[in-house]
């Protein structure tokens, strides 16, 4: 499918209403057996225990939440092609990166459980891990970056003739003109986006004045994108990147409550730091960028906001908005992944009420 087909389809999705269309399926109720009793107990011991004395637990600790995945997924939907395989997953990888984030306990969501008697299913902490756990799990689902690796090698595509018909229209994240030689290579999918903080003067540092090895604090950027070199004929650095397609991945129901606001602030950080560091995939090394050294077509910037679908045809809608605080669209793209048996192991792990 070429750009132009993904933008056709998305258009012809513009009008129907997306909280709708974004639809939150219903979660399990909360009741458990005692084996699944023991996996919550385990799970809680392992969130609260010092790492000499996690090791043995999360070992074993994967392999049941493994268990419970697959029959969870064989209760919930008989017959239906498991959610791993669309991950390109084993049972036993989906189990490890779930315990892992559990020993991670990511700003304490896991330190005081289970949560109050009148909490809701899928809200407030457990809201927050479930939305972490799909970013994470999207990292690997085969549709998503084969969708978002068509559009990526669309952009640089139109880049590169921009570059070979001196046609201009060129900008880095500040806005400024830029005239380059070149060509774009191919993309390479990138991962653990950060930004340097807010600098505090108004005008943006020249390219030169930049320093790559300051001691910078970080704040969490995009969850992910396509990026591409500039490749200059006899020149071995790299000094100039462009985000063929940037993505933010939610659950459907912060998709419908956020997501244009997270997307439509992106650009606006950007141009407010001064360096990103970024990690391209196959790499340990983390990559450090001024943001002076991407460039972008400002009428051209592919963005993407990711959610999950039960639906076995990834689905597009164009989107506009202004509630980043300046106008930006991007496409919204749904894509098959059933969390039902990740759902129902979060709402046991936060709000079962085990028995003594």
């Amino acid at each position: 499918m070429t750009l132009q087909m993904i933008v056709g389809k998305a258009l012809a999705n513009t009008d129907a209403d997306l909280t709708s269309r974004l639809k939150v399926l219903p979660f399990a109720p909360l009741t458990y057996t005692k084996q699944e009793a023991g996996l919550v107990a385990g799970l809680r011991q392992l969130a609260l225990a010092n790492a000499a004395s996690a090791a043995a637990l999360r070992a074993s600790l994967t392999v049941m939440v493994a268990d419970f995945l697959e029959r969870e997924a064989r209760t919930q939907r008989p017959g239906a092609t498991p959610f791993w395989r669309d991950l390109a997953m084993t049972p036993a990888e989906v189990a490890r990166v779930y315990v892992e984030m559990v020993g991670e306990n990511p700003k304490k969501v896991l330190s005081k459980l289970p949560r109050g008697p009148g909490a809701s299913a899928g809200t407030g902490r457990e809201g927050n891990f479930n939305g972490w756990l799909f970013q994470q799990y999207a990292l690997h689902h085969v549709q998503l970056h084969k969708e978002l690796a068509q559009i990526a090698s669309g952009h640089v595509l139109d880049l590169n003739g921009r570059l070979a018909a001196s046609s201009g229209g060129l900008f880095d994240a500040h806005e400024t003109p830029l005239s380059l030689s070149g060509r774009f290579g191919a993309p390479h999918r990138a991962t653990d986006f950060w930004l340097s903080p807010r600098r505090t003067e108004n005008r943006p540092p020249k390219l030169s004045e930049v320093d790559p090895t300051a001691d910078y604090d970080w704040d969490e950027f995009m969850d992910g994108a396509y990026v591409a070199p500039l490749l200059v004929p006899g020149q071995q650095n790299i000094l100039f990147w462009t985000v063929a397609v940037g993505l933010e991945v939610k659950r459907p129901a912060a998709a419908a409550a956020d997501l244009s606001r997270q997307i439509g602030e992106n650009f606006g950080r950007m141009q407010d730091s001064d360096m990103l560091r970024m990690t391209l995939d196959g790499s340990r090394t983390p990559v450090l960028v001024p943001t002076r050294a991407f460039v972008f077509v400002p009428e051209s910037r592919w963005l993407v906001g990711a959610t999950r679908s039960l639906h076995d045809t990834p689905e597009y809608d164009f989107v506009s908005s202004t509630s980043g605080g300046y106008p930006e669209s991007y496409l919204r793209l749904r894509v098959r992944f059933d969390t039902g048996p990740i759902d129902r192991l979060s709402g046991l792990l936060f709000r079962a009420r085990l028995k003594p």
